[in-house]
């Protein structure tokens, strides 16, 4: 038995090195040698016996090396060499200026370094191999130098206004994401104050008040290295502590994280950016992903470029402001200057394996300031999905827009296609649209597609649409009907409700200020009443047994949520973000699950006498509150306390706020708020 197991072992050696193509650190060494001479960096014109050329790192996997790193001289740049032939280039990244240090790679750069080594790990894997790349292919020249001057970073001057972590009790880092916003912010030198208020949903302690924001864009400087004025410090600093609040960042000392989607968000609501600004994923455009990045940088647009580790635990965010005719495009990374260079996009070409990379690239496009307030879409209306064509915005001016009306066709490349889809954040904080007619034809309803389009008064969904998720009328405050037409299979409005409700599954997808939500409603779904600011109490039927993630997320004028006695779950971040609520009144006689980013921290829960001590036993209850003050009984005498101050109930004899609608019973009187 062991001869054989003996045998199986030595083949499998022999297989993993037939299949491998392996490249030398003598071999990657005249790679990079070769790359001084001809490449587009700073010491090419040393000739090739004068270019000190020292290996700073290499990279492995297991035993296996993915990558070396060459420095230049004395900060004359580096390159980075592929240890494996089958990668795009031999060559895959590069920079003109500094050096590089194994004992400092900035976390962003490290993603996309493990980036890198996951796609040629893919490649050893994957048995039909590449295609084994012959050296590196011609000479680069720059087609768009790099479009972002400054070199701004994370620590002091810059984070001096983000708050101090609780638990180091150092300042806490700008973040790489509030970094990259704002340096593309300063390229734009937009705008010359913010709007509107905001408070970081992620610590409602931190708030800023944009309109009183100014950016004063003459005193920030390219390079705080050597030192800035006062009034040069203090203005890049509330730049970025702007830009950290309006992301929802969360902050550390070591690290301080925030979504790409959120910057979306920020850039259009707070800082006047046209709605052209939207996300894009890799793995919906995969062919044409250089090309659209190319495009953006053509016209003078930084991108907002970032993504995901492939076990989609750690983020990263930088820019992307230039090209090269090898298909390198420059990165910015906010560390103040170190490791910008040159970089593929992919180490490989993700099309040849099996893995899916794609789905962990992401990128805003389109950012550009909304100088006359209006928005125009430049990837154009319509792109083809298969047999549909998929609407992705109108070209014209927005502010000529007031009914929007969905053609029902589209003639691509001279063929008339159904309009089938409607693009996710097409309409994204549009403020002009107050009507809406969708065709028949329309089967799917992207992600936020008309996500804060504050005019939007009325929407009937067509019986043709099949999929829609909660989020694509969020915030749409004005809406005042939302149904769904008669012959939908899938989705219905019972009771004319005011809400899109999934009907096989009962699930309520998306409601609004006016929703009464029926019995019979098994899940409010996630981020279905996602920032409407007039929900002022959520009470639900005995039938709604679970609310989902986000559900009311944003909720800022929301005061009192009831939960009866049949709700088992609630989901994470369900009423995060709703700044005014302080009270949870629950019946149930087991804490239902909850997170703990489920409420807002400082709130109080009321529950029935004799049932505190199971929900200060949950380990996340008991971080609230509890008052078993609750009435199980509406019909029994309630005591009230005789201290002269005056206290509310409602009819079922429980604690009312003033301000809450309907009747009310105030000492000893009864009256109907509206």
């Amino acid at each position: 038995m062991k001869r054989i197991f003996s045998l199986f072992l030595m083949v499998l050696i022999a297989t993993s090195f037939v299949d491998a193509q392996p490249v030398s650190e003598q071999a990657a060494m005249l790679v990079a040698q070769q790359f001084a001479v001809s490449g587009p960096v700073s010491c090419r014109s040393v000739s090739r016996d004068q270019i000190s050329v020292t290996l700073s790192y290499t990279a492995k996997t297991g035993r296996l090396n993915d990558f070396y790193v060459f420095n230049y001289g004395d900060e004359n740049g580096f390159v980075i060499v592929s240890a494996d032939l089958r990668t795009k280039q031999s060559v895959l990244a590069y920079s003109d200026q500094g050096s590089f240090d194994d004992e400092f790679i900035p976390s962003n750069v490290e993603k996309v370094l493990a980036s890198y080594q996951e796609q040629i790990e893919a490649v050893r894997h994957n048995r039909a191999g590449a295609a084994v790349q012959s050296g590196h292919n011609g000479v680069p020249e720059v087609i768009v130098k790099p479009l972002i001057t400054t070199v701004w970073d994370q620590d002091p001057p810059f984070n001096l206004l983000c708050p101090i972590d609780k638990e180091t009790g150092l300042r806490s880092l700008t973040g790489c994401m509030a970094t990259a916003m704002a340096q593309t912010m300063n390229y734009w030198e937009w705008p010359a104050s913010g709007q509107g208020l905001h408070f970081n949903t992620r610590d409602t302690t931190l708030c800023v008040n944009f309109d009183e924001s100014v950016y004063d864009w003459d005193n920030m400087i390219e390079d705080y290295s050597l030192g800035g004025t006062a009034e040069q410090e203090a203005a890049v600093q509330r730049l970025m502590y702007d830009c950290g609040i309006a992301i929802n960042t969360t902050y550390g000392s070591s690290a301080s994280a925030a979504y790409l989607s959120d910057v979306q968000k920020a850039i259009i609501t707070y800082f006047d950016y046209a709605s052209s600004a939207k996300m894009i994923q890799h793995k919906d455009c995969e062919s044409e992903w250089d090309n659209i990045l190319k495009q953006e940088l053509d016209t003078g647009r930084p991108i907002l470029y970032g993504g995901y580790t492939l076990d989609r635990t750690i983020g990263h965010a930088f820019i992307c402001d230039g090209y090269d005719s090898q298909d390198y495009f420059h990165y910015n990374f906010g560390w103040n200057g170190y490791c910008d260079g040159f970089y593929l996009s992919s180490a490989i070409d993700l099309k040849e394996i099996d893995v899916n990379f794609s789905s962990n690239m992401l990128a805003v496009i389109g950012i550009v300031p909304d100088y006359d307030d209006t928005c125009r879409d430049g990837d154009g209306i319509f792109e083809l999905y298969g047999d549909y064509a998929v609407f992705r915005g109108i070209i014209h001016a927005y502010d000529s827009v007031r009914v929007l009306t969905i053609p029902e066709k589209a003639v691509i490349d001279g063929k008339t296609y159904p309009v089938g889809i409607i693009e996710t954040y097409s309409f994204f904080c549009n403020k002009y649209i107050s009507g809406l007619l969708i065709p028949a034809s329309v089967y799917q309803i992207g992600d936020y597609a008309f996500y804060g389009c504050s005019r939007l008064k009325e929407v009937v969904v067509p019986p043709s649409l099949v999929y829609l998720n909660g989020g694509i009328f969020g915030s749409c405050n004005n809406m005042e009907h939302l149904s769904v037409s008669l012959g939908n299979p899938h989705f219905d409005s019972r009771n004319n409700c005011n809400a899109i409700i999934e009907t096989k599954t009962d699930r309520l997808v998306q409601g609004c200020n006016y929703t009464v939500v029926p019995d019979g409603v098994v899940t409010i779904g996630a981020n279905a009443f996602e920032a409407f600011d007039g929900i002022v109490t959520v009470r639900l039927p005995g039938s709604v047994i679970n609310i989902e993630l986000e559900a009311y997320y944003g909720c800022s004028s929301l005061k009192n949520v009831f939960l009866h006695d049949g709700i088992e779950a609630v989901g994470a971040s369900a009423f995060e973000g709703c700044t005014s609520l302080k009270d949870i009144y629950s019946y149930a006689k087991t804490p239902p699950q909850i997170q703990s980013s489920t409420f807002p921290e400082g709130c109080t829960v009321h529950v029935m006498p004799g049932f505190g001590d199971k929900y200060r036993a949950d380990y996340f209850w008991r971080g609230f509150n509890i008052v078993e003050d609750l009435n199980p009984d509406p019909t029994a005498v309630i005591p009230v306390p005789d201290d002269g101050q005056p206290r509310y109930y409602d009819l079922k004899g429980n604690p009312a706020s003033y301000g809450s609608k309907g009747l009310r019973i105030g000492n000893g009187r009864k009256y109907y708020l509206n």
